[in-house]
């Protein structure tokens, strides 16, 4: 997706729909996409007074590993974002939320790029992922679980003096 100096001077708004494809050598880097099934990118761009506004809007179905068991699990994913450029040189600071465009054109690639990996959560669960794991001598269990196995067992240390009888029958 590629915005234009001169079209978006001459019209003053712009927009572009169009799908979005992910570079092979980026997918490498993302290790937990499994498969993009389909992102498209809106784009709404408007000259106002040397800067050009841009809102970004992404949508994007992918298929993610799951954190627990690397099963395919479906995700979706819809976000926005403002982006603000100026492709000619002015007076006055930019500030770093304003980016100065040397070419005659900016290409949106990085940005939309960003937007769905920004998206993909750190833990991913599927619907069909068990609630908690376990395995041999070990168990995923919840604190209050824990907790309450903790009131209920017996220090090793005390479990003799629990078998004595400390009532006085012999009378």
């Amino acid at each position: 997706m590629i915005l234009l100096k001169n079209e978006i001077k001459s019209k003053k708004i712009v927009s572009i729909d169009e799908d979005f494809k992910i570079k092979e050598e980026d997918l490498e880097v993302c290790h937990d996409i499994l498969e993009v099934k389909n992102i498209k990118a809106e784009l709404n761009a408007q000259y106002v007074s040397d800067l050009v506004v841009c809102k970004l809007h992404v949508i994007a179905d992918l298929v993610l590993k799951s954190t627990r068991t690397l099963k395919p699990v479906d995700y979706h994913i819809d976000d926005s974002d403002e982006i603000t450029l100026c492709f000619d040189s002015i007076d006055y600071d930019l500030g770093e939320d304003i980016l100065e465009i040397k070419d005659d054109n900016y290409d949106f690639y990085r940005d939309i790029f960003s937007l769905v990996v920004t998206n993909i959560p750190l833990k991913i669960i599927g619907k069909d992922d068990p609630d908690y794991q376990e395995g041999d001598n070990w168990e995923v269990i919840t604190e209050e679980e824990y907790n309450k196995r903790k009131k209920e067992s017996i220090d090793p240390r005390m479990a003799q003096f629990a078998n004595i009888n400390l009532d006085d029958d012999d009378e």
